[in-house]
């Protein structure tokens, strides 16, 4: 959902139609902005930044969690996240979308598996805690590994780029209170280990790579067989080292086919000090707004109090993620 006034109006909705069950809301943030006329750049600025405050105070009231997603650095800036294997035009919706709605469908089909089917309130049961609200996503689209490695023999690990705006690459050294729910696709039995399965049990040898990339934080993880599947119509947002079934080509070497037809990869939800980042970034922006000079959001009907107030809730939220 937008952070542009419509989540507060989803959120109540859902508030007022299914009154007692968890929600887990997705804010959407745009990788680029653009303004009627150039000197008006600071003003729209500032109309986000009042949005996304007034959004934050009603996710943290109205839903369970949320978790804000964007394919760049920032929620007010420009800054595009680095996608290893990835080429795509960030400024086709088509794309950036499509980088995003791929681990969210893992994230579904993740809790939506016959043999261990997960709720909502269970897993945020499990990331939540301490009065805290906030996720922040994660992915390795695709997931990075070689043809013909298998991820016991990765030392290196694969490249998790983050999907929430505000959080950084690499979490804080001093943060010891990661939990993570992880997602694996498409893995088949021979990219996971090569020793046999009585001196190295395939699942043993895929949850400890996974805990590697969760920061040995991982509480959940669930496996998917099926990859996920990019032919057309999903956008050709791939690297030419990219092989037609997803893994990486080595010295060069060209697609035999056309296009990539499916992918393995790693999807991450996770809650930690990092996660409430976007939080810190959004109060130092409202904190600096003159509301008096917003007359939009003043005939909108927010006073300066109501502002205050929720500003105040989400500055509430993130003292829960101080260590």
């Amino acid at each position: 959902m937008s952070t542009h006034g419509r989540a507060p109006s989803v959120g109540h909705f859902f508030g007022d139609e299914y009154p007692r069950k968890s929600s887990l809301c997705w804010p959407l943030f745009q990788p680029h902005y653009s303004f009627l006329k150039e000197e008006r750049a600071t003003m729209e600025a500032a109309f986000r930044h009042f949005n996304t405050v007034m959004c934050y105070d009603s996710m943290s009231r109205l839903s369970s969690a949320f978790c804000p997603l964007s394919v760049s650095e920032s929620q007010f800036e420009s800054n595009l996240r680095q996608f290893p294997h990835l080429t795509f035009l960030d400024d086709l919706r088509y794309h950036t979308s499509a980088i995003l709605a791929a681990p969210l469908d893992s994230v579904w089909s993740g809790l939506k598996l016959k043999d261990e089917p997960l709720s909502i309130p269970e897993l945020l049961g499990h990331l939540t805690g301490c009065g805290r609200k906030v996720l922040a996503l994660g992915s390795a689209f695709p997931l990075g590994l070689s043809t013909n490695q298998c991820i016991a023999e990765w030392n290196e690990g694969c490249c998790v780029s983050p999907l929430t705006p505000g959080v950084p690459a690499q979490i804080k050294a001093s943060d010891s209170s990661s939990v993570a729910f992880a997602v694996v696709r498409g893995l088949p039995s021979n990219a996971i280990t090569r020793a046999p399965a009585r001196i190295e049990n395939p699942q043993e040898a895929l949850f400890k790579f996974v805990n590697r990339q969760c920061y040995d934080g991982l509480m959940l993880m669930r496996s998917i067989q099926n990859p996920t599947r990019t032919h057309s119509p999903f956008p050709g947002i791939f690297g030419s080292a990219v092989s037609s079934d997803g893994f990486i080509m080595l010295n060069d070497a060209l697609r035999s086919t056309p296009g990539v037809a499916q992918v393995p990869s790693l999807t991450t939800l996770f809650c930690n000090e990092s996660a409430g980042n976007p939080l810190q970034e959004v109060i130092d922006a409202g904190s600096k707004l003159r509301l008096a000079k917003l007359h939009r959001c003043s005939f909108a009907g927010t006073e300066l109090d109501s502002f205050n107030e929720a500003l105040n809730r989400v500055q509430e939220l993130a003292s829960t993620y101080e260590s």
